[in-house]
């Protein structure tokens, strides 16, 4: 398992879940599923920890970051790039976050439900659908 800063660089052929994979449940391991057989690398684009921390103060979680660390490489994920969602995450624009992740790595494919961006204090959420931005599906 490799486990990669969101600011580390790659160059191997990835395909990428994002997610917080809170409890890694059946919808979940769907995705990573498709990950995994997809002919590139498995990778998972995760916190680590609790976004809704931040955003709500709720620090509940089901699982730490190691514990889904330990799950995603028994599905047979081998990457995990991993960023702490503070205040500055939290403000990143959508599209700031899309365009670092795609500079730094070799994402061939993607997986993704949606990743939300809140900014409270503008009330502004922005939705940005991964597959979308890259115009490749699996």
């Amino acid at each position: 398992m490799e486990l990669i800063d969101f600011l580390g660089k790659s160059d191997s052929p990835l395909c990428l879940a994002l997610g917080y994979f809170d409890s890694v449940h059946k919808g979940h391991k769907k995705l990573l599923d498709l990950c995994v057989n997809s002919g590139y690398t498995p990778a998972v684009f995760t916190f680590t920890n609790n976004p809704q921390n931040v955003i709500s103060g709720m620090s509940k979680q089901c699982y730490t970051f190691s514990e889904r660390v330990h799950i995603f490489e028994k599905i047979g994920i081998k990457c995990v790039i991993s960023a702490k969602f503070d205040k500055d995450f939290k403000n990143l624009h959508g599209k700031e976050f899309l365009d670092i992740l795609c500079k730094n790595f070799n994402i061939k494919k993607s997986t993704c439900l949606k990743m939300e961006f809140i900014n409270i204090h503008q009330c502004n959420i922005l939705v940005y659908i991964f597959i979308l931005y890259l115009y490749k599906t699996i």
